[in-house]
């Protein structure tokens, strides 16, 4: 049987399509948008600390819910390293967002890798352990 034109053009255009996506990585909904933090080493987020964190041009910024931070990252495909030198503002806080600001900032120290699934985004150790998660509105 003999497949037509249309068919043989979408059995080779298909594992193309597939395969760039798939270089293209899990990073394509990372940037242009705000994640707010859902969980760190486990712990669900403070309810009454909205912390967010948004990727720019190799620039992660964002707000623990007390400080506002900055610090840089570098990302290829599935593997993220975040700069453990993070700038952040300095206010006192509730006890608890202090202790949430600490094991993010330590989150970030060591994200080795990064997954996109649907609206939810996971920063991961090197062994593929999840060190904290965030959710977006957007996909």
């Amino acid at each position: 049987m003999s497949l037509s034109p249309t068919i043989r053009r979408w059995t080779v255009l298909l594992p193309l399509i597939v395969l760039t996506l798939a270089a293209c990585g899990s990073s394509a909904g990372l940037t242009n948008q705000t994640w707010t933090l859902t969980e760190v080493g486990g712990t669900p987020a403070v309810e009454t600390a909205i912390s967010t964190l948004t990727f720019t041009d190799g620039t992660i910024t964002g707000n623990t819910g007390c400080n506002g931070f900055s610090t840089t990252y570098e990302e290829t495909g599935s593997s993220m390293v975040i700069d453990p030198a993070i700038a952040a503002t300095l206010m006192a806080c509730d006890p608890m967002v202090m202790i949430q600001e600490a094991a993010l900032f330590e989150a970030f120290g060591n994200t080795a890798k990064f997954e996109i699934s649907g609206s939810e985004l996971r920063l991961m150790d090197d062994a593929g352990g999840t060190l904290a998660r965030y959710s977006s509105e957007s996909e």
